[in-house]
């Protein structure tokens, strides 16, 4: 008799069954695979569309400080939020980075009056608190502007205190965040933006902190405050890193 005893694929006896064995085993072997692959992808639910190149380059990290492109996608129509979830679309928000990076090119506005902002959850999105059950913001400065403090009650961090502008080239910048350490739950934020003026071209530099209560993050959500993003020719990147 040659039916293995296996949880997860490693387990599996690749020479099972052997040309000797009963044919009464066959259904043994069949189930045996099934229960396998069953235990070894929980939480697959559809196709899996990534490519073997794509799956290698989000599941594994960078040599240390090389970046590691994790999701490229183009703004389409008015969406209201742009998400970056753990284990979604080839994104990776774990314990093998040590810094992630949101970059963006011509992001704008419907209105063209409302403000970017930054969110993060701990509960792969399900939820973007804004009090002490995680993820609360502890502060956020504006340079050259003001400082605003935002306290344990803000569900976001304000990336400029401006309008975004409906007008080509849109707001242009990136954001860089820390992941917390285990022993310091608290990342830190730094957002660089750049956006067309009256007077030629403004930058704005922020900063701020962000503290969990439970666990790290792992879903990061860029958004407007009262409005949608505008047509399509935004790009949005995130990548993560190895420090």
């Amino acid at each position: 008799m040659s039916v293995e005893s296996a949880s997860y694929i490693d387990d599996l006896v690749a020479t099972n069954p052997a040309v000797t064995d009963f044919l009464y085993e066959g259904d043994d072997h069949l189930r045996l695979i099934k229960a396998v692959l069953l235990a070894s992808f929980p939480n697959i639910g559809g196709a899996v569309t990534l490519t073997h190149t794509a799956l290698n380059a989000a599941l594994m990290p960078t040599t240390a400080g090389q970046w590691t492109l994790m999701k490229d996608t183009t703004v389409s129509g008015t969406p209201s939020v742009v998400d970056f979830v753990n284990g979604t679309g080839g994104v990776v928000i774990s314990a093998l980075y040590d810094q992630y990076l949101i970059d963006f090119t011509n992001l704008k506005s419907t209105s063209g009056t409302a403000t970017p902002r930054i969110q993060i959850s701990e509960n792969a999105g399900s939820s973007y608190p804004a009090n002490a059950t995680g993820c609360a913001w502890e502060s956020d400065y504006i340079s050259s502007v003001s400082t605003l403090s935002r306290g344990t009650a803000s569900a976001f961090m304000t990336l400029a205190n401006v309008g975004v502008p409906s007008a080509d080239p849109g707001f242009c910048g990136r954001i860089l965040i820390g992941r917390p350490l285990s022993a310091d739950l608290k990342s830190p934020v730094f957002a660089e933006l750049n956006y067309p003026d009256p007077a030629g071209i403004a930058m704005v530099t922020t900063y701020g902190v962000v503290a969990s209560t439970t666990n790290q993050f792992d879903a990061i959500r860029l958004t407007l405050s009262a409005s949608t993003f505008a047509g399509s020719n935004a790009r949005v990147r995130f990548y993560g890193r190895r420090a």
